[in-house]
């Protein structure tokens, strides 16, 4: 009798300790996650899903964090052109991020997920010209990258630039038409041809 219970309390036991440790192992890369959730001082990139029905559509976001800035520095989005060369973009503006200590960010839309129409038309039409819903609109990544950035940096800015080169000049013209309610500042739609 007194060995049965022996048994049930050492069974009991060791599923107990089981489960304490796959919960620890569980939450393990969460907390790793969060204290990796940054964006580090100099040149980097990371991966952003901006829509989550559809997470495997992942931008790549190359980046520049200044050592001047801080949490009330400005972001300065830059959209890249048809060639798709974010981190060419990204490598090309750090002198002038290091100069004006702006926190600089290149999302990178990949043509396979984006095409033209994806990329600088916004995905406001389907390939049938008919309207789709502005959630399903390329154009609110930019919001979405907005406060996901934010939060990576703590920064406390209520709004950001915007410059787009080429293709990018074709996505900044129309997200300015389309998305008036936008938190830009200011926005500049170069060679949009």
């Amino acid at each position: 009798m007194v060995s049965t219970w022996i048994r049930v309390l050492i069974v009991a036991s060791g599923i107990l300790v089981f489960a304490t440790v796959c919960s620890t192992t569980a939450q393990q890369p969460k907390d790793k996650d969060k204290a990796k959730a940054k964006i580090e001082v100099g040149e980097g990139s990371f991966e952003f899903a901006p829509d989550a029905k559809r997470p495997r559509n992942q931008l790549k976001v190359w980046t520049y964090h200044p050592k001047n800035f801080g949490s009330n520095s400005p972001i300065v989005f830059v959209m890249h052109g048809v060639k798709r060369d974010g981190k060419g973009y990204r490598d090309s503006w750090i002198p002038y991020s290091q100069k004006d200590g702006f926190l600089l960010v290149v999302p990178e839309f990949p043509e396979d997920e984006y095409p033209g129409e994806a990329y600088q038309q916004g995905n406001i039409r389907d390939r049938a010209g008919k309207p789709l819903p502005p959630e399903q609109w390329t154009f609110t990544a930019l919001e979405k990258l907005f406060d996901h950035v934010k939060t990576l940096t703590g920064s406390k800015a209520e709004k950001y630039h915007l410059y787009g080169h080429s293709a990018g000049g074709q996505f900044v013209h129309r997200f300015v038409l389309f998305m008036p309610e936008a938190r830009y500042a200011r926005a500049i739609a170069a060679n949009p041809g």
